[in-house]
């Protein structure tokens, strides 16, 4: 659907889905609980690890984990991205 609440709805709840998602991998992966994800913890390749380290500093956040699936939905959904 076009109807811009609607659009605005659906990017709602994939935005929360993306961030379950990210929750959980981080739950069920950080062993130390820092809330931050060594290579080791993630049980990624080195490329895909690197690919979501946006700082580089050689630990996952939760914003780090999110950011892919939020930029797919911001994509998907232009009109609905939350500029605040």
């Amino acid at each position: 659907s076009s109807d811009p609440g609607v659009m605005r709805m659906q990017a709602s709840k994939a935005r929360a889905a993306a961030d379950a998602a990210a929750k959980k991998f981080l739950g069920q992966h950080d062993s130390n609980n820092d809330q931050l994800l060594t290579r080791d913890e993630s049980g990624m390749d080195a490329q895909a690890f690197q690919r979501l380290d946006l700082n580089r500093d050689g630990r996952l956040t939760l914003d780090e984990l999110k950011k892919p699936s939020l930029d797919r939905i911001a994509a998907m959904y232009p009109d609905t991205v939350n500029h605040a």
